[in-house]
């Protein structure tokens, strides 16, 4: 569903994640997974909620959290929607999930 999203929306539609939750990410609970890759500035997540990568840019990461971020590090984190799917943030440290 989300390339088709991607292919046919209009360019300037979400492509960036939402600043802001709406009346449907703010249901959602917690996810749990682990740090597949980390890069300068966005970490790729896998979780068994979703069969892709979660892509989560450094900027929706608290810093003392980035700091500890490897590879193979468990974590959970919420989600926001761009155009071509979820978006992790508020990423934590751990797989407990409130």
């Amino acid at each position: 569903m989300f390339d088709q999203i991607n292919t046919k929306a209009p360019e300037n539609f979400r492509r960036f994640g939402m600043r802001e939750d709406n009346a449907i990410t703010e249901r959602l609970p917690r996810f749990a997974g682990s740090v597949e890759v980390t890069k300068e500035r966005f970490t790729f997540v896998r979780s068994g909620s979703y069969p892709e990568s979660i892509f989560a840019h450094h900027s929706a990461i608290a810093p003392a959290v980035l700091d500890q971020l490897e590879v193979g590090s468990d974590v959970n984190f919420r989600v926001r929607f761009n155009r071509a799917g979820p978006v992790a943030i508020d990423m934590q440290l751990g797989r407990q999930i409130d």
